[in-house]
């Protein structure tokens, strides 16, 4: 499968607005989670839409986008920036300088092919580059805490019971350089 990583353009912000909506939506559904007025749901869709427009309209760019596409098609998206509140209250680590990845959404369709392991690889890249050696990541989905889990290995913090019981939130803290060792030895990703 062909596909290209870049920075996003204001022309696909249509796009990945669409993306937003269709990978929350999916991700409510799979998870089982019950919002019949997709309340919870159509929060998150607006925090994401308004972060990416806060990405266009800022001069100093506060959050790093990436974008997977093919030649029609925005399949996946990355992002990396500020820690968000709940990260900040709930680890207890100097935030200078440690971003958080955030917005990783993959088409439905397009799950399970690699794209959202070339994304992480290519943000990693980009940090190591910014001289930036720490990340952090929460998730509150059970599949994407698996895929998270098996590349970052233990959270370091567990929300118990945040979303309702038996559906936690993950926290963790990553060191650059030893995830992007291990996605190579492990993956052979290419970079």
């Amino acid at each position: 499968m062909w596909f290209e990583i870049r920075k996003p353009r204001k022309e696909d912000i249509t796009k990945i607005n669409k993306l937003f909506e269709q990978t929350i939506q999916d991700s409510f559904k799979k998870e089982g989670i019950i919002d019949p007025l997709n309340l919870e749901a159509n929060k998150e869709i607006e925090a994401l839409k308004q972060s990416l427009n806060e990405y266009f309209n800022s001069k100093n760019l506060k959050d790093n986008f990436l974008i997977a596409c093919d030649k029609d098609h925005i399949l996946g998206t990355i992002a990396y920036g500020k820690a968000n509140r709940l990260i900040e209250e709930n680890l207890k680590i100097d935030y200078s300088g440690v971003p958080e990845i955030k917005s990783v959404y993959i088409l439905p369709n397009y799950q399970n092919k690699g794209i959202g392991t070339f994304l992480f690889t290519k943000t990693l890249v980009h940090l190591k580059e910014d001289k930036i050696n720490y990340f952090c990541l929460d998730c509150g989905y059970k599949s994407a805490q698996q895929y998270w889990s098996n590349r970052l290995g233990q959270p370091l913090c567990v929300l118990k019971n945040y979303w309702s019981k038996g559906n936690h939130h993950m926290i963790w803290h990553g060191h650059v350089d030893k995830i992007l060792d291990a996605l190579q030895r492990d993956n052979n990703t290419y970079l």
